[in-house]
């Protein structure tokens, strides 16, 4: 199995912060740490790939410690690179 497919497992199984160690995909890295409450860490991990999935991941990991402008400049940055139809 695969070391991404490990850490899959782990978050799964709720064991997020042993997955956040074990992912080695960034985005899935800020999933995780996005549900153990590490923001600023997901937050780097979203940083490291501009789509429009992590940018809007990005606003959300702002928003939780109360940063509205940042989550809604990430919003507005998904938005162009995928606006709603």
């Amino acid at each position: 199995m695969r070391q991404d497919q490990q850490a899959a497992q782990l978050l799964n199984n709720g064991n997020a912060k042993q997955a956040a160690a074990t992912f080695e995909t960034d985005e899935w890295r800020g999933v995780a740490n996005y549900s153990i409450g590490q923001y600023q860490q997901e937050i780097s991990a979203f940083t490291k790939n501009e789509t429009a999935t992590s940018l809007y991941n990005k606003g959300n990991a702002w928003a939780r410690p109360g940063h509205y402008k940042a989550e809604i400049t990430e919003y507005n940055e998904a938005l162009k690179l995928n606006p709603v139809k």
